[in-house]
């Protein structure tokens, strides 16, 4: 798609030319919605994962849910506790790991949200969250590892 073609005749003078357009595919309009859950027994914190992708409205999203994210205090301020922030890594395809979203931890639980309304873009470059299924994860808070999952195959 979006290559240039042209048409000449012997003299080698281009005749007609044009470009290949985009065909759509089922996987274009399809919608998706799939789900993946997953626990980390040391931690004992779990993570809901929720792709959805509506083609005929341009919207896709993924929503990453971690509850029972393990309160701990910072040995350096007491019990005051800092504000937390959830961290989601995931390799960018060339095998380092970046960070490509936050959220807030409140309480035990971060809710990460990935959208495309208002024109926003995907992370790490993709075009769409095709291109991530089944890509693996991880959720961290502060320096520790909280739980790993996967964003599920579709």
């Amino acid at each position: 798609a979006g290559k240039r073609i042209e048409i000449r005749d012997l003299a080698d003078n281009v005749v007609l030319y044009g470009e290949i357009p985009a065909v759509e595919t089922t996987h274009d309009v399809e919608p998706v919605h799939e789900t993946e859950h997953a626990e980390d027994p040391e931690t004992g914190t779990d993570v809901d994962v929720v792709v959805r992708i509506e083609p005929e409205h341009g919207n896709e999203e993924v929503v990453i849910v971690v509850r029972d994210i393990p309160r701990e205090t910072d040995a350096a301020h007491g019990k005051r506790r800092m504000r937390r922030k959830a961290e989601l890594r995931m390799d960018d395809g060339t095998g380092n790991v970046t960070t490509v979203a936050q959220a807030r931890v409140r309480g035990s639980r971060a809710r990460i949200r990935i959208t495309t309304r208002g024109g926003r873009e995907l992370p790490l470059g993709v075009e769409s969250l095709r291109d991530l299924a089944g890509r693996g994860f991880d959720v961290v808070v502060g320096s520790t590892r909280t739980v790993s999952g996967s964003l599920p195959q579709f």
